[in-house]
């Protein structure tokens, strides 16, 4: 079942889609195949990303990314509402000077007056233009975007989640929130306070194989769930943080004994 549900939601994906959701249960860790951001206009409960915890009350903003893993607590007899954006990261493609590309993901505000009203104003203003032609709308809707995102990274209630890697297990905590970025094992090191060869010792202790084994481990792995959801060889490939396609082919039939176009048949 939730193969045909993870099929459904990557063949229905739009380059945009703005709803309004009312949840009245906890549900299930889940990440998206674009980009989300959210605002809470009513109830009371808990967003859980990438394992912390932040009070989902009216005025929350959500930015999350396709490698945020997220879900809702809501205790029994309780909801919560939201307005919800998705959009694919091409929406920017050939936009210049936008405000998305120097934010850093996932992001957590606490809107308040003015800055709550004009926020749900942006996101009613971007329902109304994502119903149009979306290459006519696209530099009014990026605008949009831009000028949501600046609200919420310039409030003074804003809180960047990313994780604070103080440790090897919180090392790999991270990793796998953002295998699909283009991360070096330098920089996760550097976020340690370690050298790179200590760093590199640590971690297969930890893990039992090397960094760059362990990175591509989780990005193969990634892959097959998007084949499996319905996603062609190209799609799995880019999708779960490969740059180049023959790399990416290679190492997963040598994990997986199959091509990647060959494995959701066979499974």
């Amino acid at each position: 079942m939730k193969n045909n549900n993870n099929l459904k939601r990557f063949k229905n994906s739009k380059p945009i889609e703005v709803y309004h959701a009312v949840n009245d249960f906890t549900s299930d860790p889940h990440w998206h195949f674009g980009y989300l951001i959210t605002l809470n206009d009513d109830g009371e409960g808990v967003e859980v990303k990438n394992g912390i915890k932040y009070p989902a009350i009216k005025g929350k903003v959500s930015v999350l990314s396709p490698s945020d893993i997220h879900y809702n607590e809501v205790k029994q007899g309780g909801f919560i509402s939201y307005y919800g954006i998705k959009f694919s990261p091409n929406i920017y493609s050939g936009v210049s000077d936008s405000y998305f590309s120097k934010l850093n993901f996932p992001l957590t505000a606490y809107l308040k007056g003015d800055d709550y009203d004009e926020a749900l104003f942006i996101f009613k203003m971007i329902e109304k233009y994502s119903k149009k032609n979306i290459e006519n709308s696209k530099v009014v809707i990026t605008s949009l975007l831009d000028l949501l995102l600046k609200i919420v990274s310039d409030s003074q209630y804003v809180s960047n989640e990313t994780i604070k890697v103080n440790s090897i297990s919180s090392a790999i905590i991270y990793l796998k929130c953002h295998f699909t970025e283009n991360i070096l094992q330098s920089e996760l090191a550097s976020m340690c306070g370690f050298s790179v060869d200590y760093f590199g010792r640590l971690f297969k202790k930890e893990t039992g194989i090397g960094f760059t084994q362990y990175l591509l481990s989780l990005r193969l792995d990634c892959a097959a769930r998007l084949l499996l959801a319905g996603a062609n060889a190209q799609e799995a490939c880019y999708n779960s943080g490969f740059s180049s396609y023959n790399w990416f082919s290679y190492s997963f039939t040598r994990k997986f004994k199959v091509s990647p176009g060959k494995y959701a048949k066979n499974i």
